[in-house]
């Protein structure tokens, strides 16, 4: 008599964050675009319109940090941080789709 086992595949999504600010900009700005219209993210949270913002506001803040203003630093950190978390959170809801689609 042979036993058949069924695996459950379980999709765990991943963030792989690059450390430079411009590639964290462009990175945001690739999953924002991959996610807008995207029939299986109807109402994700935080809102695509919020992390665009995020990313603005780092890309600015990247800006005046370049032209070693006092303070810039501290303040385009601040902004990398805020949209980290916001991307972390962001991942929380494509794997809780991912979980209920699978």
């Amino acid at each position: 008599m042979s036993t058949t086992t069924n695996r459950i595949r379980h999709t765990t999504v991943a963030l792989k964050l690059p450390l430079s600010v411009p590639a964290l900009v462009t990175y945001a700005k690739g999953i924002v675009k991959r996610m807008a219209g995207n029939p299986l993210f109807r109402n994700p949270t935080p809102t695509l319109a919020a992390v665009t913002v995020a990313i603005d506001d780092l890309q600015a803040a990247e800006t005046v940090a370049s032209s070693r203003m006092k303070g810039a630093v501290a303040t385009r950190n601040d902004k990398r941080t805020a949209l980290v978390l916001l991307l972390k959170q962001l991942r929380g809801y494509i794997q809780s789709a991912a979980d209920a689609s699978g």
